[in-house]
């Protein structure tokens, strides 16, 4: 437990619960890949349009290519929030349009439906 620093109420203000609240709301998504029998690393696939995006870490396992990764978000980034692992890369995802169709503009799409 973190040092006490305070109470509003019924909250406890302390070291550990400021970490906590802001860790909470920063989730960034991982994969891992093998390259090899002891080759593994970790590398930040979301979300796409951040600064952690393609950052990687190694290491001779699993974990310790995410413990890498985890580092080097540390220190480099100054990033405390949580990991999650994902099987989907965002950058998949950029530019998809749900619902609409790739088609020609049309003359009635330039000028609108305000007289029709």
């Amino acid at each position: 437990m973190g040092r006490i620093m305070g109470r509003t109420g019924s909250q406890v203000l302390s070291d550990s619960a400021a970490r906590y609240r802001l860790a909470r709301s920063r989730t960034v998504k991982c994969q891992h890949y093998r390259h090899g029998p002891k080759n593994w690393d970790c590398w930040v696939v979301g979300p796409f349009h951040s600064r952690y995006y393609g950052t990687t870490g190694f290491g001779t396992t699993r974990s310790k290519a995410k413990v890498a990764l985890e580092y080097l978000l540390a220190t480099e980034f100054g990033f405390i929030g949580r990991l999650m692992l994902s099987a989907i890369d965002s950058a998949d995802n950029v530019g998809i349009r749900y619902g609409a169709l790739d088609t020609p503009i049309t003359i009635q799409d330039l000028l609108g439906r305000a007289g029709a």
